[in-house]
């Protein structure tokens, strides 16, 4: 799940990951079962997914006020 949720939909894939994560490692905790590597692998990739969406969100948003705010000139500097 972790590597799919850099592909579709990305926010949605990352919570998904960080939250299965997460159970993945308090039942590894407490049945003793195998698999915590892939539990974090789940929980690293899902929290670096989010702070990249995060991150490209707030480029975005930057990018919108800039264009927004220059008379005359369009996304592509026409």
């Amino acid at each position: 799940m972790g590597v799919a949720s850099f592909v579709i939909l990305p926010f949605v894939g990352a919570l998904i990951a960080i939250i299965t994560g997460h159970q993945a490692q308090a039942q590894i905790r407490r049945t003793g079962e195998d698999g915590t590597g892939m539990a974090l692998a789940g929980l690293i990739l899902g929290y670096v997914n989010l702070g990249l969406v995060c991150i490209g969100m707030v480029l975005v948003v930057i990018l919108l006020n800039q264009t927004a705010n220059s008379p005359g000139q369009g996304p592509f500097g026409q």
